[in-house]
């Protein structure tokens, strides 16, 4: 049986994937509840301002207590100012998309994207998708650059999900290979509109990521230049963040 946490993660899930909200029958439908319960429920979360209920439509929606708590939460993650006017900077040289990813725990997200069209750039907060750390290459580039301890952690909890001896070995020669280039770099044939991702190193380590993105553009010529303007972006942004390249031992 679900906890109360379980059931209410999943009525927000539920309704955050509708824009114009879910009915109480929906929600019933997708957490295998009867919509007695449903109704229940919901009309408790709207009753703590979590949920509004359409009159017309009857369908529940959730309120900007979620944009509140969610704008909170990601401050001390949104890169400063130094970090946008190099994001801003990148966007321009590759007159594509650059995106500003974190991780938190065991998820990726996106907080920023910054688009440059038109001799213009604009950035604006980034609602895109979220990813599980170890199905995206997004995630993994993040684990990558962490702390040995911590990817031990977040393998044993791979394996905890469920994940076979053999795939938990091979996300983790993976992860090697990402270490070792320093970046990730979509294949020539890859779907994803992505062409890399590097690294952004605060002072006490891995910060966030860096993607550069062409949305409807084929595998191009001039990735290398691409590429290279995205490393070389994430090198100034992490000296910026007070990251430095240890000494050489002598």
């Amino acid at each position: 049986m679900a906890t109360a946490v379980e059931r209410l993660m999943g009525v927000i899930e539920v309704i955050s994937g509708e824009p114009r909200g879910a009915t109480a029958r929906r929600v019933a439908a997708e957490l295998k509840m009867s919509r007695q319960a449903a109704v229940r429920l919901l009309d408790s979360m709207v009753a703590a301002n979590m949920l509004a209920r359409e009159d017309d439509s009857k369908r529940y929606r959730l309120t900007l207590k979620f944009y509140y708590w969610g704008a909170r939460a990601a401050i001390p993650f949104l890169p400063p100012p130094v970090i946008n006017q190099e994001i801003v900077a990148l966007a321009e040289a590759v007159d594509g998309a650059a995106f500003y990813l974190t991780r938190d725990g065991t998820l990726v997200i996106g907080l920023e994207s910054t688009d440059f069209k038109s001799g213009r750039a604009v950035t604006l907060p980034y609602a895109g998708r979220q990813y599980h750390w170890s199905e995206t290459i997004f995630g993994l580039t993040h684990v990558a650059f962490s702390s040995p301890p911590e990817i031990e952690d977040l393998l044993q909890l791979e394996a905890e999900r469920g994940r076979s001896g053999t795939e938990v070995d091979e996300i983790k020669a993976r992860l090697g290979e990402i270490r070792q280039a320093g970046f990730a770099e979509r294949p020539a044939d890859g779907s994803r509109p992505y062409l890399a991702i590097a690294p952004i190193f605060g002072g006490t380590g891995f910060a966030a990521g860096l993607v550069v993105a062409m949305p409807g553009v084929e595998f191009r010529a001039d990735t290398p230049r691409l590429v290279e303007a995205l490393l070389s972006t994430a090198g100034r942004c992490s000296t910026a963040l007070g990251h430095r390249e240890p000494l050489p031992v002598l």
